[in-house]
């Protein structure tokens, strides 16, 4: 793959090769992958003749994004055969930058969204959207609001360690499996935090956007800052978890980094999949119903 260096590709086809994860039953090789990408680069799922529509996250102002899966899957797969845009964008600056590092981290969470879409949205299907939205300016307009709505105290659930007390039945809110779930990212000044997207760490923020891989991919609508890494605040909608597993805590007992890439079948065999309407400009679109915030 040109977009990755020649080591960490090495790394993880080795793994890759050896033993290809399985998913609904079926293993998922990398030729598989590598079909699926040529099928999405060689259509047009933006209909634009190749041409990738594009903002800076970064740049003043509110902003939003709204792409299909494929279309995600098109970024992706230009991103790991070294196409970019003359401006330059965050996932190939990440995808350079973790190579020169020997994680192949940034990799395997691509390559893995890829793995569970080739499977879902193959025969030029676009699949649900994802959404990802910057506000602006605070006007305080929050404040009107609640003279028409009422806030209510929040159900507190602790899901984790022996005898946890009030327990929902959910499962952890990093792995983002419940209905609905708004899984909150404990972000400084950007998602990805020290690790620059480059691998697990021993906090949440760094090792988050491995998992929720469409949260990498929209890496490419940064072309400022350094290094090029989506800004805080934000939301995504639609966003899933893609490998497995990541929940509990980083310690001694745990392991040494929150969350941790199973050695085989890494691929997450209960990815959410259901879905949910939400307004966008004069219509709705299908997402799936779940968010990173």
């Amino acid at each position: 793959l040109p977009g990755v260096g020649p080591r960490t590709y090495a790394v993880v086809a080795g793994r890759w090769q050896a033993s290809p994860p399985m998913y609904k039953g079926q293993p998922v090789p990398l030729s598989a992958i590598a079909g699926f990408m040529k099928e999405v680069l060689s259509s047009d799922p933006f209909g634009t003749g190749g041409a990738i529509p594009w903002l800076d996250f970064h740049a003043s102002g509110e902003k939003v994004v709204a792409i299909s899966q494929r279309q995600v899957a098109f970024i992706a797969a230009n991103a790991l055969m070294g196409n970019s845009i003359p401006v330059g964008d965050g996932l190939s600056e990440a995808l350079h930058r973790c190579s020169a590092m020997g994680k192949p981290d940034t990799m395997f969470s691509l390559l893995s969204m890829l793995a569970i879409l080739s499977r879902e949205i193959s025969g030029q299907r676009h699949g649900s959207m994802v959404i990802g939205a910057t506000p602006g300016a605070n006007d305080n307009g929050w404040v009107s609001k609640l003279q028409t709505s009422r806030l209510r105290p929040p159900t507190v659930c602790q899901e984790m360690g022996a005898g946890s007390s009030p327990s929902c039945g959910k499962p952890d809110f990093m792995s983002g499996g419940a209905f609905g779930q708004a899984m909150t990212d404990i972000a400084g000044f950007v998602i990805g935090g020290g690790s620059q997207l480059c691998g697990l760490a021993n906090s949440q923020d760094e090792s988050l956007v491995q998992f929720y891989s469409e949260v990498l991919a929209f890496a490419f609508f940064v072309g400022s800052s350094h290094p090029k890494m989506l800004p805080v605040p934000m939301v995504m909608l639609g966003t899933r978890v893609y490998l497995s597993a990541i929940s509990g805590e980083s310690t001694t007992t745990g392991g040494p980094t929150c969350g941790r890439i199973a050695p085989t079948n890494w691929l997450n065999q209960q990815i959410a999949t259901g879905t949910a309407q939400v307004p966008l400009d004069s219509g709705t679109v299908t997402v799936v119903a779940s968010a990173f915030v």
